[in-house]
């Protein structure tokens, strides 16, 4: 939940004009006796094991590059989705996409939520990455889609999960 709960503030952030967030503790940090898991890895003597907010940054910062621009983009009222797009200097472009809903769910979710993506370029070939998809807080193998004549896409993401379409190629 708390992964997810980040991943939606960096997608409002950007909605906002954001050019980016900052995390206080990437790594394993304790400030007292208490436990305040909020590092995206874990303790040494875990072998620093990977947190889901980990999974999610590494997927934001392989999709999204340095000197990116914010695109705007228009949302549907009264829906729970938001959306944050991003274009590269050289035509690349990243859409990050996610339901609100989930923030509050710790589990894997029924309900599903359908996204149509326009502005891209039509008929073009773009990598499709999902974060959570089955509830573990991994990011899942990349699929292959393409816009239609339009530049549309249209995807159906589990509600807990967070989506990632992007014209990068990724290895």
């Amino acid at each position: 939940m708390s992964a997810f709960q980040h991943a939606l503030f960096d997608v409002l952030a950007a909605e906002l004009g954001y050019i980016g967030t900052s995390k206080w503790d990437a790594y394993y940090g304790k400030y007292d006796s208490g436990t305040q898991a909020y590092y995206l890895i874990g303790a040494p003597q875990n072998g620093w094991p990977l947190y889901p907010m980990y999974n999610f940054m590494q997927l934001l910062t392989t999709t999204v590059k340095r000197q990116w621009q914010i695109v705007a983009v228009d949302a549907v009222p009264g829906t729970s989705r938001s959306l944050a797009a991003y274009l590269g200097k050289k035509g690349q472009q990243t859409v990050i996409g996610l339901d609100a809903a989930g923030a509050q769910l710790n589990t894997v979710a029924p309900a599903a939520s359908s996204y149509s993506v326009a502005g891209l370029p039509p008929s073009k070939q773009l990598n499709l990455l999902l974060w959570n998809e089955a509830g573990d807080g991994l990011v899942g193998p990349k699929h292959a889609v393409t816009s239609d004549a339009a530049g549309m896409v249209t995807i159906t993401v589990p509600q807990h999960a967070v989506f990632v379409l992007t014209s990068l190629r990724l290895g």
